[in-house]
């Protein structure tokens, strides 16, 4: 009988131009797969992700749900109970909707979750492909709670997902299917605002500051990531973690010495990109203060590129290295006539500011 309603859905438009409610199973397949993957779940809980998506849909199929949608995934449930599924595949149907709402219940078990994500997931990325982005208070297909709910599990079941790889995924997966005809970097640039902004929403229930939110997700003023952040990962989590821990230490004055210290290396270096060094010449480092700040940087610049700090050895980093860099600043001319010393120290400003921006937007932090 399952079958029967899920080969029904062939013949059911799920967005036009964009195939069936068939094909959107699929999709969602392919996706949870890939989630649970990156969750690290194991083969025998693969294999319930697996068979939750493959069922997810089919009850829209049933004459009940017709005349009552408001028991989609309810009756998924029942019906599957009655054919002999496994208990975590009959729940994983009714809670992959799961949450509905900013007050509603996570999934019951892991192997609903990838699910879960991936149904929401794939219903932001169809449409926007297809240019169907919420305006102001009108919403039809209800992107913004989905876009919520990929936020709050992510993020209340603490997962180690990245945004990037995730509507990298999304894309990819509707790309094959479907052959999109559209920029797939501009799609993807505009998910990552869509998924960014429901972010920031969460963090600010948490009670985080306005300006360290846009700190922590590397957004500019007018709401979208910041050249920092383009190419890089984004671990909901990871932001998360980091800005509840700065949230302790925003209004000690190190703090704000520190962050100072980095804006102006960042504001000077960015002024002045094409008198940058390519490589720095370590035989015109000749005043103390830059020598010291060339070795201060050195360990830093030398750890993994990927590797994430956590947000205490992060601050110990930016602290220690905060009198080193006021120090250079009071005591070098860094645009000097010379134009390899200028070059040397403006390089020396340029990977201090990259360091950093790995983790932070300094420039939106606001001091009172």
């Amino acid at each position: 009988m399952l079958d029967e309603f899920r080969k029904k859905s062939e013949k059911v438009v799920f967005f036009q131009s964009r195939g069936s409610q068939h094909q959107r199973v699929q999709r969602i397949t392919q996706l949870s797969t890939f989630i649970s993957d990156k969750l690290n779940l194991s083969s025998t809980q693969q294999k319930h992700v697996q068979r939750i998506a493959e069922l997810s849909k089919f009850d829209l199929e049933t004459r009940m749900v017709y005349e009552f949608p408001e028991l989609q995934g309810v009756m998924g449930q029942n019906y599957a109970h009655l054919k002999n599924e496994q208990d975590v595949v009959c729940n994983g149907i009714r809670e992959h909707y799961y949450p509905r709402n900013s007050k509603d219940s996570l999934p019951g078990n892991s192997e609903t979750v990838p699910v879960a994500i991936g149904d929401k997931l794939d219903l932001i990325t169809t449409a926007f492909s297809l240019g169907m982005m919420p305006s102001g208070a009108a919403d039809p297909y209800a992107l913004r709670r989905n876009a919520q709910g990929i936020t709050q599990l992510i993020l209340e079941l603490r997962l180690s997902l990245d945004l990037r790889e995730l509507t990298e995924a999304a894309i990819r997966v509707l790309d094959e299917q479907q052959s999109l005809d559209l920029d797939r970097t501009k799609l993807q640039q505009e998910l990552l605002e869509f998924l960014l902004q429901r972010q920031r929403w969460f963090f600010q229930e948490q009670g985080i500051r306005y300006d360290l939110i846009d700190a922590v997700l590397q957004i500019t003023a007018d709401g979208r990531p910041s050249k920092n952040n383009k190419g890089n990962t984004i671990l909901p989590v990871e932001q998360l973690e980091l800005a509840e821990y700065l949230s302790a230490h925003l209004e000690t004055e190190l703090f704000k010495r520190s962050v100072e210290a980095i804006v102006r290396a960042e504001n000077i270096s960015s002024k002045y990109p094409d008198k940058i060094a390519e490589k720095l010449d370590e035989s015109h480092l000749e005043i103390t203060q830059e020598k010291n700040l060339f070795k201060a940087i050195q360990p830093i610049l030398n750890t993994n590129q990927d590797s994430r700090l956590t947000p205490a050895d992060y601050l110990k980093q930016l602290h220690q290295i905060e009198p080193i860099v006021t120090s250079f600043f009071e005591d070098v001319m860094v645009m000097d006539e010379n134009p390899v010393k200028c070059g040397n120290r403006l390089l020396l400003c340029n990977q201090l500011a990259s360091w950093s921006a790995r983790h932070l937007n300094l420039q939106a932090i606001v001091f009172s």
